[in-house]
């Protein structure tokens, strides 16, 4: 890949790792007034994402809306996903499989919610990124009297997935629905039904 150039004002978030609303009002107005129009914007925009640790809720608009509607809207068919697109996005949005930030996800749920038409290994994609926080903070074992905020955090998400993944995979939704019970019903899933949940995601 060749390097990344980026405008004054990108470079300048990514130095001081922090974006205020003002910064983002100059991101619209400098370096995007068109809005994401290539897969440079999309790196920019990760650039930031990535370098930054302080964000403004305004930043974390910018970035889901702006990256999401490219995807689905401008670079290939309008509202559909495609299997090089598909890869792009888990390139684009994952390490080893996994988001490192909460804009990430939120950039590949908006994606699932805006097409049309996607492979399921987006949906599996945005099911890998749950499975992993659910194993990783142990919400399969509580009880639910001990449900947390992190643990309902997590239901939501798993809502919205099953939600769109009606539009997309059966498969998915399945695998999504028996992830829920996993957390909002464990008394109901015994110890093989977990293992076969577990095999399906290789945790």
């Amino acid at each position: 890949m060749g390097e990344l150039l980026m405008a004054g004002p990108a470079w300048k978030l990514v130095a001081k790792q922090k974006i205020l609303p003002n910064d983002v009002i100059l991101l619209r107005q400098e370096v995007f007034p068109n809005g994401v129009e290539s897969r440079q914007d999309v790196a920019t925009l990760l650039a930031i994402e990535t370098a930054c640790y302080d964000k403004c809720p305004q930043w974390d608009e910018l970035f889901t809306k702006s990256i999401a509607d490219y995807i689905v809207f401008t670079e290939g068919e309008h509202g559909v996903i495609d299997d090089v697109q598909a890869l792009w996005i888990k390139q684009c949005l994952t390490r080893n499989g996994l988001t490192d930030t909460k804009n990430e996800f939120a950039t590949i749920l908006r994606i699932l919610s805006l097409a049309k038409r996607a492979p399921s290994s987006v949906l599996s994609l945005a099911l890998d990124q749950i499975t992993h926080r659910i194993y990783q903070t142990g919400a399969n074992r509580r009880q639910v009297e001990d449900i947390n905020e992190d643990d309902r955090a997590i239901m939501i998400e798993l809502n919205k997935i099953i939600d769109v993944a009606k539009k997309f995979s059966i498969h998915e939704h399945l695998r999504a629905v028996g992830l829920a019970q996993l957390i909002d019903a464990p008394e109901a899933v015994d110890e093989m039904q977990e293992q076969e949940i577990a095999l399906l995601y290789r945790m």
